[in-house]
């Protein structure tokens, strides 16, 4: 009697066990998906480049999940090429939100281009060491636009557009390091000595754009024109090993150099001697 009295209670303890351990997981489940969840919400609620954009195309993965809770969900945007991560506390609370990764060319949609007037791209530096934000449009009396981006301080960036808002203040449409476009007041710029303004098209004949890569190892020059005996070009851009480019126009000099113009990877444009890249 006592054999099957012990033995009963040993079954019931581990259907408990069983139970709690089942509920304890079922909660668990709950709160990381409802920490995912957190993460979206916040994107498009809290970061105004997002707010348009629909939850259901933000993708959420759940990382690393601390001791205490805490949990790092990693979010993606595929229409905008952007991805990063969001810091959420065990209450569903965002503690940090981080954008990690933007590729491409203008993935933001707002990004207003008809203002202002096209200028030769020309490569600026950003002042200053803090971060400053790019505005969908120049800000024009009450009509303030709004932050789709941001540029660290000391950043170098590409200027495409400027439009002259007032005597006081003109605006620039710039693409920076990481491919992330918007407007910035033109005083918040410098431009960089040597820039791309200064290349010289002319050369050769123009030739339909084809992609090609930089040869392997450091940091390559780019030419302001194809080196040419004492009239040698100046520095106006770089690119580095392994780049890959778009070649626009080409040209043969009187030795029998072939040279290439070419654009890298962040819009920088500049002339580099044809044996230095190789046909993608």
């Amino acid at each position: 009697m006592k054999r099957i009295l012990l033995s009963t209670l040993i079954t019931l303890s581990s259907v408990t066990l069983a139970t709690s351990t089942q509920a304890q997981s079922f909660e668990e489940t709950a709160r990381l998906a409802e920490q995912q969840q957190a993460c979206k919400t916040y994107l498009t609620r809290s970061v105004p480049e997002f707010n348009r954009v629909d939850p259901d195309d933000i993708e959420v993965a759940l990382g690393r999940v601390e001791r205490n809770g805490t949990a790092t969900v990693n979010w993606r945007i595929n229409d905008r090429r952007v991805s990063g991560y969001c810091t959420v506390n065990r209450n569903a609370r965002v503690l940090n939100y981080q954008k990690t990764n933007t590729t491409g060319g203008n993935f933001y949609s707002d990004v207003e281009e008809n203002w202002g007037n096209e200028v030769r791209p020309f490569r600026a530096r950003v002042e200053g060491n803090v971060p400053l934000e790019l505005l969908n449009r120049p800000t024009k009396g009450k009509d303030k636009g709004y932050e789709i981006a941001k540029v660290q301080g000391g950043e170098l960036v590409r200027v495409t557009r400027l439009y002259r808002a007032d005597s006081d203040t003109t605006w620039a449409l710039v693409t920076g390091a990481n491919g992330q476009e918007g407007w910035i007041n033109s005083r918040r710029l410098q431009e960089e000595q040597g820039s791309s303004s200064q290349v010289e098209y002319n050369w050769g004949k123009e030739v339909r754009p084809y992609r090609a890569k930089v040869e392997p190892g450091g940091t390559l020059e780019l030419l302001n024109r194809p080196s040419k005996g004492r009239n040698a070009g100046t520095q106006v851009a770089t690119v580095a090993g392994g780049e890959r480019v778009t070649v626009r126009r080409t040209y043969k000099d009187n030795e029998g150099n072939n040279w290439s113009l070419i654009r890298g990877s962040n819009g920088q444009e500049g002339w580099i001697n044809s044996r230095r890249i190789d046909k993608d």
